[in-house]
């Protein structure tokens, strides 16, 4: 009861694989898109519950902000291979995308990315706060995509986590392209 609740999973094949739930905030990443698009600060709120058993209204602009006011945020997780980091291609050009508001950089050129299977396969995490329609979500991640690549030693792309949003827009119902 008055609380966050937040659970986060990942996509494997056609299933999807929940971990994390729990009463918190969703992270730094999600919260970004959430004040980008409404304006609010979730921390901020608990943050004032916890202190004075009130919850801000922040004048009623909480009111339909789980919709984000009709956008959609998108957190990019952009994972490697096994290898040593040589450079980047079109990472200033996908932080300069009117859709990105953040991206986090995990690993600089010259790191290890050892085979864990662990987070720290994760090279970026990129954010996007677009239109929510299937074209404006399809036109940002294809952006990533086809601007990013993440180079070892021998000059060939480390990324295995291209995703591909057209075959999970069902689960917003929107249909498959």
């Amino acid at each position: 009861r008055n609380a966050i609740v937040f659970t986060q999973g990942l996509v494997d094949g056609d299933t999807i694989r929940l971990f994390d739930c729990g009463y918190h905030c969703a992270g730094n990443e999600y919260e970004r898109a959430f004040a980008a698009a409404t304006g609010l600060n979730p921390m901020e709120s608990i943050i004032t519950y916890a202190l004075t058993g009130k919850m801000k209204d922040f004048e009623g602009r909480y009111e339909g902000s789980y919709e984000l006011n009709g956008k959609v945020a998108v957190q990019y997780m952009v994972n490697c291979r096994p290898g040593i980091i040589s450079g980047y291609i079109g990472i200033d050009d996908i932080e300069k995308h009117p859709d990105v508001i953040h991206v986090a950089c995990k690993h600089a050129p010259g790191d290890r990315i050892a085979d864990t299977g662990s987070t720290q396969h994760r090279v970026f995490d990129i954010t996007f706060l677009t239109e929510r329609t299937e074209k404006a979500v399809n036109e940002a991640v294809d952006f990533v995509n086809d601007h990013l690549k993440v180079l070892d030693e021998n000059g060939d792309n480390m990324i295995v986590s291209e995703f591909d949003f057209r075959r999970y827009a069902y689960l917003y119902g929107w249909k498959r392209e």
